[in-house]
């Protein structure tokens, strides 16, 4: 994102309030902004929480909340025109290693056994409020995702993870989510119903 007008000021809350505060000075025009969150509707406004870069001197924390136009329309921010110089895309390029069944079963057996825990969880968390609520989450999505972090965690962090995706090791389960990603989207399809509306 960058900014599109000048003198876009930044605040501590996606609000216009007191308890908002106004952090100088104000960010000029073409301000490079890294998003961190958003967006959140208040007072009026679409708000990003956003961190300027290569831009010092900014009051506060040194990020804050930004509104993305004005109440008559007039944009403050947009999407860059182009990446920034300094930033590559790393991939490989090598083929997939072959999916073990056998791994790919233990691995759901484990994906379910965390799923289960996790629901129980949810639902047993008084802060949260779920008691008597529907849940719905992925827990294959959660244990790809954390497998993913697991690669590169070491020690303790490795250790923990670990036993949450009910895995001995990182060979047991890098073997396991290979071959359970790789069954599950062999089977991505579209459905129809009676109507003819796919999905």
């Amino acid at each position: 994102m960058v900014t599109v007008s000048d003198e876009l000021r930044v605040r501590s809350q996606p609000r216009v309030s007191e308890d908002s505060i106004k952090y100088d000075p104000v960010l000029p025009l073409g301000t490079e902004l890294l998003v961190l969150d958003g967006p959140v509707i208040g007072s009026g406004y679409t708000w990003y929480k956003v961190d300027p870069v290569a831009f010092a001197g900014l009051t506060g924390p040194g990020y804050g909340w930004v509104a993305m136009a004005g109440k008559d329309g007039e944009q403050w921010i947009a999407l860059a025109d182009s990446e920034p110089a300094d930033v590559s895309l790393a991939k490989a390029d090598v083929p997939r290693a072959a999916a073990d069944p056998a791994a790919g079963i233990r691995m759901a057996a484990s994906v379910n056994s965390f799923g289960l825990d996790l629901h129980r969880g949810l639902l047993a968390d008084e802060a949260l409020g779920l008691s008597d609520s529907n849940v719905v989450f992925s827990p294959t999505s959660i244990a790809i995702a954390l497998a993913m972090a697991r690669a590169g965690a070491k020690g303790d962090t490795a250790a923990e993870m670990d036993a949450v995706l009910r895995s001995e090791s990182w060979d047991e389960l890098a073997s396991g989510v290979n071959a359970l990603e790789s069954a599950v989207t062999s089977r991505n399809a579209t459905w129809q119903d009676g109507e003819g509306k796919r999905s």
